[in-house]
């Protein structure tokens, strides 16, 4: 069954026409700027092509080139993850909403950049935590796109969904979502305190960082996770969601975390291995992202007992990250302007 939701409503209510710097790093700041002031439901049908969802997909810069490579190389990858291409094709978008210009149509499925590189993430999500836990319980996705891996996730697995993002990455992910699967009731935080008996009405939580609080204490989560956008994030707002999260996931739950090993964008340098894990984790898989030399994926499950696993861990990457930082005596401000130079 087909649930309306009237996007005019939804613009309104996230009150995206109006640039706030309200909890946007310098990162996004400077990504989103003014490109939503005048959003309209026209504009939403065509976000993956007339720039709203740059930053979070990308996939309309790259050439057809380019792409028949990655797919090759995607091939290659998942056969080291011991999957068939033809056995993962279902997770790839069979609509083309938002209407990217730059895919390969493969049976009914688009295959583009952004999609291959987010179905990677399923796959270890599905190979190192689906097949070993049954995760019936609540997901909470921080920093999520525009809403591809979540429809990934829910593709086959009955979730509650919960994801926390900018206003207008929600707008984004509300509309994608909700074309994709029309018959998920959706909840739009408006400010207001979510009780958990409110869980069997909806499917679909969305929620601004500044709302998270309004999460009933009661509402725990089996899996957390973060793809790419910590990286992002100034280190105050990385500590509080890792405080978040480390009250709310329960016992024997997932936090999957996927970031660049070093990362400079919000005028902070931001370190994989000075993310602020408490001592209650045990590593289930820790490695190079698979085709990306600069991101790490390490996937942790929360214990009871009190141990030094997680440190240990944060210390291999720590050595990982040699080179991808430069000496920690050059001040940010120089590197930028070493960096305009080079462009010239």
């Amino acid at each position: 069954m087909k649930n309306f939701i009237n996007f005019e409503d939804i613009i309104e209510t996230l009150n995206v026409k109006k640039f706030n710097k309200a909890n946007k790093s310098k990162h996004w700041q400077n990504f989103i700027k003014n490109k939503f002031e005048n959003i309209t439901c026209d504009k939403l049908e065509n976000f993956r092509n007339n720039g709203l969802s740059d930053g979070l997909d990308n996939a309309r810069k790259f050439h057809r080139n380019d792409l028949i490579k990655k797919i090759d190389d995607f091939k290659q990858n998942i056969k080291k993850l011991d999957y068939e291409f033809e056995n993962i094709l279902k997770r790839f978008d069979d609509k083309n909403v938002g209407n990217n210009n730059m895919y390969i149509k493969i049976d009914k499925y688009f295959i583009d950049y952004n999609q291959l590189n987010v179905v990677l993430v399923y796959i270890l999500i599905e190979k190192y935590i689906l097949k070993k836990n049954n995760i019936t319980n609540n997901v909470l996705e921080i920093g999520a796109g525009y809403g591809n891996l979540a429809k990934m996730l829910l593709l086959d697995n009955n979730l509650k969904y919960f994801l926390v993002d900018l206003p207008e990455n929600l707008l984004l992910q509300i509309y994608y979502l909700n074309k994709n699967y029309p018959g998920l009731k959706i909840y739009l935080n408006k400010g207001e305190k979510i009780d958990i008996k409110e869980l069997k009405n909806f499917d679909l939580f969305f929620f601004t960082p500044e709302q998270i609080h309004h999460i009933d204490d009661k509402i725990n989560f089996d899996l957390a996770i973060n793809t790419s956008s910590f990286m992002e994030m100034e280190k105050k707002s990385i500590n509080e969601y890792f405080d978040f999260v480390q009250k709310k996931i329960n016992i024997g739950g997932y936090f999957f975390n996927i970031n660049r090993y070093f990362k400079d964008t919000v005028n902070q340098k931001i370190r994989f291995y000075e993310y602020p894990y408490d001592y209650y984790w045990r590593e289930k898989y820790s490695d190079v992202f698979i085709g990306f030399r600069r991101l790490h994926c390490l996937i942790t499950q929360r214990v009871n007992d009190k141990n030094n696993e997680i440190k240990d861990a944060l210390k291999k990457i720590k050595h990982l990250s040699k080179n991808h930082e430069y000496p920690s005596f050059i001040p940010i401000w120089l590197i930028k302007i070493i960096r305009i130079l080079k462009k010239r």
